[in-house]
């Protein structure tokens, strides 16, 4: 055995005496060597031990007159925990089911059933990680489908057509890590997230043994070489006599994996389980515990140790709660402020955003942008005109446009630019001071 852990359960039907009156839909009919199958049924189930899988043969029926009970995955699907007893759309398929029901009650499987008027085979339903595809075709309907997502319960299933192919297995599977390989000529892509396109037809039959390994027809060597170059390990088997009767690997049993262990304690000690949810309930602190005296009638009512007697404190208000993550909630509302509390704010006849002083500031800002600059432009022009004529008085050349002469009070000059006047306070009184030490006329 090349893994040493028990991977599942796989069940396997023995080929019957009447195999060669299979029934065929889509294929020529040819004579199949019984011998021959017998062996390679027996190879392919020894490929199944050696990846790990603990084989379990279903009985067959009475002298076996079902010629197609070796496809023992057309009669249950396993899901987990479920197991669907099918319901073929093939009339003559349908006596297969008891055997296979025995074998997963045997196994601990909830039982479930498709009930008429729907129809499903196994090999129409495919699974691909958390995903159900289900086919739609001469075996399965509608009514079928929509009973096993019933029954599946939060699985998404996935109706997938089907055209010129027995089973959606027929024509797509799953690789280990999701991807769905198949031919796209014989399903409806529009429903599918992507189809890796087999080279061959039987190369769209791939059983998944284990995350790393993968089970192929022998009839598909160009899809075994371009998956080992993936890295997958392929195990190729011979089954030409069940292909004949439009069998694939898949359809010659059905795997139940095994469920993972529950957590149990070891040699280095126990393992770590967390709590449940909930309070814990568990022993008082010992500073809050009742005294043996406290419990004889008529006792003095003592307080715990470390706490001083007095009036009793009112229980703190419980803890705020936490939404979870990812939830959002809206804040809750700021308390209104009452009339009457705190000095009263003017808005200035303005509404602003919060209503409070918004006014005033756009006040300010009016006048210190338009304004502002108003006023000190029209003192800047009333100020040159009065030196000016003040200049001219004292016989003097009228100043320049650009700077001019202004006599402070010792006595000194001083050259200042009228463009770089920005005060209209300090260029008035320079104008005052002009108007005092120019000579009368």
């Amino acid at each position: 055995m090349d893994t040493l852990r028990n991977a599942g359960t796989a069940l396997v039907r023995r080929p019957g005496p009447h195999l060669t009156d299979g029934i065929v839909t889509h294929i020529p009919r040819r004579p199949v060597d019984a011998g021959l199958a017998a062996r390679q049924h027996q190879a392919y189930v020894a490929a199944l031990r050696s990846a790990g899988w603990r084989v379990r043969e279903v009985p067959a029926a009475r002298d076996d007159p079902y010629p197609d009970g070796v496809f023992v995955e057309d009669a249950v699907v396993v899901c987990d925990d479920v197991a669907v007893l099918a319901r073929s759309g093939e009339a003559r398929r349908r006596g297969e089911t008891a055997g296979a029901e025995r074998a997963v009650r045997d196994l601990g499987l909830r039982i479930e059933r498709i009930k008429a008027p729907g129809t499903l085979d196994g090999g129409d339903v495919l699974r691909a990680g958390d995903t159900v595809y289900v086919g739609r075709g001469e075996r399965t309907n509608e009514e079928g489908v929509c009973q096993l997502a019933r029954l599946l319960g939060g699985r998404r299933v996935v109706p997938v057509g089907t055209s010129g192919c027995l089973h959606l297995k027929s024509a797509m599977t799953a690789l280990p890590d999701g991807t769905l390989i198949g031919v796209p000529d014989h399903v409806d892509t529009s429903a599918l997230p992507g189809l890796r396109v087999a080279p061959e037809p039987a190369g769209a039959h791939v059983v998944v043994l284990a995350p790393d390994h993968v089970l192929l027809s022998a009839s598909a060597p160009r899809t075994a070489r371009r998956l080992a170059a993936d890295g997958l390990r392929v195990t190729s088997v011979d089954i030409s006599e069940f292909e004949a009767r439009e069998g694939c690997v898949t359809c010659l049993s059905v795997l139940v994996p095994r469920p993972p262990p529950e957590p149990r304690d070891n040699a280095l000690g126990p393992v770590h389980r967390p709590p449940l949810p909930g309070p814990t309930p568990g022993p008082a602190p010992p500073s809050v515990r009742a005294s043996p005296a406290d419990a004889r009638p008529g006792a003095a009512v003592r307080p715990p140790p470390g706490r001083l007697p007095g009036p009793r404190r009112r229980p703190s208000a419980p803890p705020r709660s936490t939404p979870p993550r990812g939830l959002i909630t809206p804040d809750p509302p700021k308390p209104r402020k009452a009339a009457g509390n705190g000095p009263r704010r003017c808005s200035g006849g303005l509404p602003g955003r919060d209503g409070r002083g918004a006014g005033r500031l756009r006040w300010r800002t009016w006048f210190r942008e338009t304004a502002g600059p108003l006023l000190r432009w029209t003192a800047c022009c009333v100020s040159c005109s009065s030196l000016a004529a003040a200049a001219g008085a004292c016989n003097r050349s009228a100043p320049s446009l650009r700077s001019f002469a202004v006599p402070s009070a010792a006595g000194s000059e001083q050259r200042d630019h009228i463009g770089c006047i920005r005060d209209s306070r300090l260029l008035a009184c320079r104008s005052s001071a002009t108007a005092r030490s120019s000579p009368s006329g």
